[in-house]
């Protein structure tokens, strides 16, 4: 069977079946998703990335791949569940006007041609009160702000994103950074006694809200996955408790 990605001549346009697949990892019902959207109708494939053909760069015509630049963080991502290929789409957060994309076959080296779809599911679609897609397992929540944004925790997934209620989109949240602000928030620097990051999974039920709440917005304050009113959690606590957000925001800072 002929290779999906049999197509080393760059420039070129996405193909049908490569616009169907990413339009689907970001549905067009969601604002976020459908400005992302707009953004890749423009661009063209300029070249492979670091890890080979599956690993796809976006960009302007003329421009080039950098293969010195890193990976830019997890924008969205989901599966196309097949008789022939289990296919992982994979979308990078824009960077310099260029964005990486993967597209693989997690069942072998190539995509067929000929699919027979059985399934498909993506992170995108995810809205606050939903089990996780794929394999409708528990999810939890933590409100940041009623109505406004909400952690969730994917336990089954190894998978933390916080939602936008705003725009729709589901922001990744890396775990390894994030598990050390919550660290930091629970004064735990020994490294007898640091658990293991998987524990925020393996675990979670030992991780109180207000841990996770503060562990993000110490995160969130410098790597920006969202834009957030830090006022909102000023002292409320009783004089005796109070050892605040903001407090602990400007001893990183």
């Amino acid at each position: 069977m002929k290779s999906h990605f049999n197509q080393n001549k760059f420039p070129r346009k996405l193909t049908g079946r490569e616009v169907e697949w990413l339009q689907f990892i970001l549905p067009a019902g969601k604002n976020g998703y459908a400005d992302y959207r707009n953004k890749i109708d423009d661009l063209f494939v300029i070249g492979n990335g670091r890890f080979g053909d599956t690993n796809l760069i976006l960009g302007r015509e003329n421009d080039k791949p950098d293969l010195n630049e890193p990976s830019a963080p997890m924008f969205a991502s989901g599966k196309i569940i097949c008789k022939e290929a289990e296919i992982y789409v994979l979308i990078h957060e824009e960077f310099e006007e260029r964005i990486e994309i993967d597209i693989s076959n997690l069942k072998g080296k190539n995509i067929p041609e000929n699919l027979n779809e059985i399934n498909r599911w993506t992170y995108s679609n995810w809205n606050p009160g939903q089990n996780a897609p794929g394999d409708n397992s528990y999810v939890r929540e933590i409100h940041l702000i009623k109505n406004e944004f909400v952690i969730a925790i994917a336990t089954n997934h190894n998978r933390i994103w916080v939602h936008n209620n705003k725009n729709g989109v589901n922001y990744f949240i890396p775990v390894t950074n994030f598990f050390n602000e919550i660290m930091r928030v629970r004064k735990i620097k020994d490294a007898v006694n640091l658990p293991k990051p998987n524990s925020i999974f393996s675990e979670n039920s030992n991780y109180k809200d207000e841990e996770i709440i503060q562990g993000f917005l110490l995160y969130n304050k410098h790597w920006k996955k969202i834009e957030i009113d830090y006022t909102l959690f000023s002292e409320t606590k009783p004089e005796k408790k109070k050892r605040s957000i903001l407090n602990l925001l400007k001893r990183r800072g």
